[in-house]
């Protein structure tokens, strides 16, 4: 016999009915559609994170006390090392941290809104990791 095989290129593997198995290269391939990023996913994460941040800074009041009492003790809420009062840390981690988030958010928003004006900049995301079955040789 020759090389011949009666056996199908790709076949259905997985739970997924776009997920495929390539048996000519042994590698598992997505055969759904091509996905590309446009950047919203990205946005909607950094939105998440950015609003749980917030939500969590507002549950910290007893820090907040802690802080302003320890300010109320110094002039200018300056302590004597020349710094804010330790118990402002915390506080002060936590406000550059949102403040952080929401600049991300603001870049992500942006980079959404040129991918929007210039799709052909837009990536082919690999659906689980896999490459798409169309693109094995």
């Amino acid at each position: 016999m020759g090389g011949c095989s009666s056996q199908p290129r790709f076949v259905h593997h997985g739970g997924d009915p776009e997920m495929m198995f390539d048996n000519k290269t042994a590698q598992e391939c997505w055969a759904g559609p091509v996905q590309k990023d446009n950047g919203s996913a990205y946005r909607e994460e950094t939105y998440k994170n950015w609003q749980e941040n917030t939500q969590a800074l507002l549950k910290e009041t007893h820090e907040h006390d802690a802080c302003t009492s320890a300010l109320g003790k110094y002039p200018k809420g300056i302590d004597s090392s020349g710094t804010r009062p330790i118990e402002c840390w915390g506080e002060d981690a936590a406000y550059k941290l949102n403040n952080l988030l929401g600049e991300l958010y603001t870049n992500a928003s942006h980079r959404e809104d040129r991918l929007r004006e210039h799709p052909e900049e837009q990536k082919v995301i690999h659906v689980h990791g896999l490459a798409y079955c169309s693109a094995l040789k």
